[in-house]
């Protein structure tokens, strides 16, 4: 027995002998290196939309939060957190909106995506289960009936996204964009931030050397610190005992520092230098904006409705357990079942001291507003305005709005009157109006509400000039801003017309505007901000009618 073991010990050391030896590589990283420039950002959907990156400092960030099979759901420290409460958890980045409801927020049926232009979804988003699929879905229809998908591979811990949209079925323009992390019941998820973006030619060369070894493959990881090496796999690409480069489209990633990293066989590389992704100049054009000009009740009654007195109501329906403190408004409907015509619903009929509106002329109507509890569609979150014309003037002639949809917290909301569908009422918004009512919502149980302000405006008008306000953010101190006023919000077409360009820091700056009497029309005003390395266009999201 003690032969055969031997015999069987020297088998193995000649067969030892004849195996080669294999030799792991030593992997230095070359680049991005100290010389290596700042990489210029990109063009995002939510940046260049609302002037409001998705960065999840807000709610907004995530479209008047439709989370769905989520609990523990908040915003905190830039971050949205939750833990999903189901295996079909999701959540929509776009809402489209409700069919049959008016866009008055930031709705995709308002603000449709062009998925021509806008191609990577990119995100930084933490999964507390196991390595699983995601999926994203995108509509083209408010009533979520024509979609497409797209599946994606989630990892544990802390990762960054970068997901190219098919262009066979990413097309057109979408109206929804929804996320479903995993198929897990009780998982942490968490999200950073989230880029929809597009996708510039801008490769960023990553490059390392590798001494001894053999032909063979290696993962090239991103992280957002130089510790730890727990980034995001990239690439898996082929790899050579000499000089080693890649490729990398930094397009979607937020802007910040970020390290890379080789591991090859087990092995890993240094970290590379830190490579800075430039964030664009953001400016928020403040005035002109959707919200209009001149205000009807501060103009003709000396007196908005900015409901710090109770004059700025003329009389309450349906409403109980009434307060005004600080500006705001609040009530609460009785409780009990409304009925078909919305006569239970609790309304408020505004101050007008008698007078009529002009409805040709004030015609945007904003308002600022909340209400307590959760946001349940089926029990009547939505509210609707009414009104009374001078040409048929009896309450059998109201003419009413379908349901504006307000969602969770405050928010602000704007809408047409000269536009927006009506539930009832075929005379619309014109002539002159004697009465104009809010409804609240339409719960049939007690639920309280609070309104901050109402305002009804006219359009914004250049007589002889007119104040253009902007805000400026930028991690520069100073930043070369354009104007223009452009007829068609088409940029680059021949239509705009440059104002001014100067340099302005940070924080809330202004230009006045005294045109030529000969320049007429209807104009956006369109602001360009630029750096050493960006340049980004907003738009007004109203006109100026300018010597009209």
């Amino acid at each position: 027995m003690k032969k055969r073991y031997a015999a069987l010990s020297v088998a193995i050391i000649i067969i030892a002998l004849f195996i080669p030896c294999v030799t792991l590589a030593a992997i230095q990283m070359h680049a991005p290196n100290s010389s290596t420039g700042a990489v210029a950002d990109v063009s995002d959907y939510a940046t260049k939309t609302f002037s409001d990156p998705w960065d999840m400092s807000n709610r907004e960030d995530l479209t008047g939060g439709h989370v769905f099979h989520f609990k523990n759901v908040r915003f905190s420290g830039g971050k949205f957190n939750a833990v999903t409460n189901s295996t079909d958890a999701y959540f929509f980045i776009v809402w489209p909106g409700y069919p049959g409801a008016y866009n008055s927020f930031r709705e995709g049926g308002k603000y449709p995506i062009n998925a021509n232009y806008f191609r990577r979804l990119s995100f930084r988003m933490y999964y507390g289960g196991p390595t699983k699929t995601g999926v994203i879905y995108w509509f083209f229809d408010r009533a979520l009936r024509k979609y497409k998908l797209k599946t994606f591979i989630m990892s544990h811990g802390w990762h960054t996204y970068q997901i190219d949209l098919p262009a066979s079925t990413w097309k057109g323009y979408v109206y929804g964009l929804r996320m479903n992390p995993g198929r897990l019941k009780n998982k942490q998820v968490s999200i950073d931030w989230i880029r929809l973006t597009n996708v510039p030619d801008n490769g960023v060369p990553i490059q390392w050397y590798e001494s001894g070894g053999t032909r063979g493959t290696a993962d090239i990881y991103v992280d957002n610190d130089n510790s730890s090496y727990d980034g995001t796999k990239i690439a898996t690409v082929s790899s050579y005992p000499s000089f080693n480069s890649y490729s990398w489209n930094s397009a979607g990633v937020d802007p910040g520092t970020y390290y890379f990293y080789v591991r090859r066989d087990g092995v890993n590389s240094n970290y590379s230098d830190g490579l800075s992704i430039n964030k664009s100049p953001i400016i928020k054009i403040t005035d002109p904006s959707e919200q209009g000009g001149k205000d009807w009740a501060k103009t003709v009654l000396r007196n908005p409705w900015d409901f710090k007195s109770r004059f700025d109501i003329r009389a309450l329906f349906n409403v109980r357990s009434v307060f005004t403190r600080g500006g705001v408004f609040s009530g609460v409907n009785f409780d009990g079942p409304t009925t078909w015509s919305g006569s239970d619903d609790p309304y408020i009929y505004l101050q007008q001291g008698r007078k009529a509106i002009n409805a040709n002329k004030y015609h945007i109507l904003t308002f600022k507003y909340r209400f307590a509890g959760s946001f349940d569609l089926v029990r009547g979150t939505m509210s609707r305005f009414a009104w009374i014309t001078n040409a048929l003037n009896s309450p059998d002639y109201f003419q009413i709005t379908r349901d504006i949809v307000t969602y969770p917290g405050w928010n602000t909301y704007t809408l047409d009157l000269k536009k927006v569908p009506r539930a009832r009422g075929r005379y619309g918004w014109k002539g002159w109006v004697n009465t104009l009512r809010f409804d609240a919502h339409e719960d049939p149980k007690a639920r309280r509400f609070y309104l901050d302000y109402i305002k009804l405006a006219a359009d914004c008008i250049l007589k002889t000039s007119y104040v253009i306000k902007f805000n400026v953010k930028n991690d520069d101190s100073t930043t070369n801003v354009s104007l223009y006023a452009d007829r068609d919000k088409r940029f680059g077409n021949g239509n705009e017309v440059l104002l001014t360009t100067g340099n302005y820091s940070n924080g809330n700056r202004s230009y006045k505007w005294t045109p030529s009497a000969s320049l007429k029309g209807t104009f956006y005003i369109y602001a360009i901000g630029a750096d050493a390395l960006n340049q980004a266009g907003y738009y007004s999201t109203g006109p100026i009618k300018v010597h009209m």
